[in-house]
């Protein structure tokens, strides 16, 4: 068992090797994208979590973002998600504290991620400070803010590797959707690994690339060893 009261988990050396394998190469800067495919409950969030305590959180960003089954509704749930966790926004957080946190979270970043500031805060659903932003056309407007996300990306990736994970991609609304496809050709040439969870069923709509991993998990025998070497 885990520090975390977890159950002892099923052994999966080898799915767990090739995400290791996966993020060195994300981490030398040929970007990946992996998919964790499983069916419910076999264990797609634990070996994440065996993989992030093996590759550390020291020299390494991670951000998440989950996909929720009434979440098809809801734009840019799993993003926003991920953006809140990147600025340490909390739920109870008020409008002049999330302003502060994206600013403090932005400082040590390059000018130009500095200055797409506006279609960030915009996006998290606070005065952008630039009203310019409200009168844009809404595909111009659309195209600035997954410009200023993915620069954000970019900028973090460019002082330290960056895990960024999307779990149960199978309830994606379709604007994240839309979002990944966008940023997908920008991962491989950064230190990213884009790593997505989801159910068998669900088929990605960001179409294929050489640099695209799938680590399928299969149920296990009844013998088969419960812990991790």
């Amino acid at each position: 068992p885990s520090e975390h009261g977890l159950t002892p988990l099923i052994s999966r050396t080898a799915e767990l090797a090739a995400l290791e394998r996966i993020f060195e190469h994300a981490r030398n800067g040929r970007g990946q994208v992996a998919f964790v495919v499983g069916d419910a409950g076999i264990g797609k969030s634990r070996l994440v979590h065996e993989f992030r305590q093996r590759v550390g959180t020291a020299n390494v960003t991670w951000l998440e973002g989950r996909c929720i089954s009434f979440g098809r509704g809801i734009p840019f749930l799993p993003i926003i998600d991920v953006l809140k966790r990147g600025f340490s926004i909390e739920e109870a957080d008020d409008e002049p504290a999330i302003l502060e946190k994206i600013r403090a979270g932005l400082a040590g970043l390059d000018a130009e991620i500095q200055a797409a500031e506006p279609y960030l805060r915009a996006f998290l659903a606070v005065d952008p400070g630039d009203a310019a932003i409200a009168g844009m056309d809404a595909s111009a407007r659309r195209f600035a803010t997954f410009e200023a996300l993915k620069r954000l990306m970019l900028g973090i990736a460019a002082q330290q590797p960056l895990v960024v994970l999307i779990e149960d991609l199978h309830w994606i609304d379709p604007a994240s959707e839309e979002y990944l496809t966008y940023i997908v050709d920008a991962v491989a040439g950064a230190r990213v690994l884009l790593l997505c969870t989801f159910r068998p069923g669900y088929r990605p709509a960001l179409g294929d690339r050489s640099y695209f991993n799938r680590v399928a998990l299969q149920p296990l025998p009844a013998n088969e060893d419960r812990t991790f070497p």
